[in-house]
C-alpha cells in the first residue's frame, strides 16, 4: 500500500512538471508537436517529449544544442519504423497501414526528450520552460 501511494506521488509529480511545460509552450504550436494524452491513457512523463515542426524556422539539433548548452540534457527518441530494424528480419511480424510518421523517420529525425525527475522543482521547471522559449524566441527573430 505504501508503495503504491510513493509511486503514485511520483507519477503525479512527473504530470503536474509535463503539464507546466505544455502550458508554458503552447503558443509554440506551429514550431512544436508537444505531447498529448488521449482520454483513455495516462502518460507517466518519465521524459518529456518535444518534435520540432516540418517547417519550423530551426533543426531539432540547434534546439538540443541549446539546451545541452544551458545543461539540460536530452536524448533522441530512438524510434521509428521497427520493421525496419536489421533485427527484426529474425521475428516473424506483420505491419498494418503505411506507418506515414515512421516511414518519414518523424520521430527518429525531429524528436528529442528531457527528463523528468521527481525532484524537478519549481525552479527547475521554469529553468528549462524558460530556455526554450528564449530559443524559440531567437529562432523566430532570425
Amino acid at each position: 500500500m505504501l508503495r503504491a501511494l510513493k509511486l503514485d506521488s511520483f507519477i503525479n509529480q512527473r504530470r503536474e512538471s509535463a503539464a507546466y511545460w505544455t502550458e508554458k509552450l503552447s503558443d509554440y504550436e506551429d514550431e512544436l508537436i508537444l505531447p498529448i494524452e488521449p482520454e483513455h491513457a495516462k502518460h507517466v512523463y518519465f521524459g518529456y517529449p518535444i518534435t520540432r515542426e516540418i517547417g519550423a524556422g530551426f533543426t531539432r539539433k540547434e534546439l538540443v544544442d541549446h539546451l545541452e548548452m544551458e545543461l539540460i540534457e536530452t536524448r533522441p527518441i530512438m524510434a521509428g519504423n521497427m520493421a525496419e530494424q536489421p533485427g527484426m528480419r529474425h521475428i516473424d511480424h506483420r505491419t498494418v497501414g503505411e506507418l506515414p510518421n515512421s516511414n518519414s523517420r518523424m520521430i527518429m529525425r525531429q524528436s528529442f526528450f528531457f527528463g523528468n525527475h521527481t525532484r524537478i522543482g519549481p525552479e527547475e521547471r521554469e529553468y528549462i520552460a524558460d530556455s526554450i522559449n528564449n530559443f524559440l524566441k531567437m529562432a523566430s527573430n532570425e
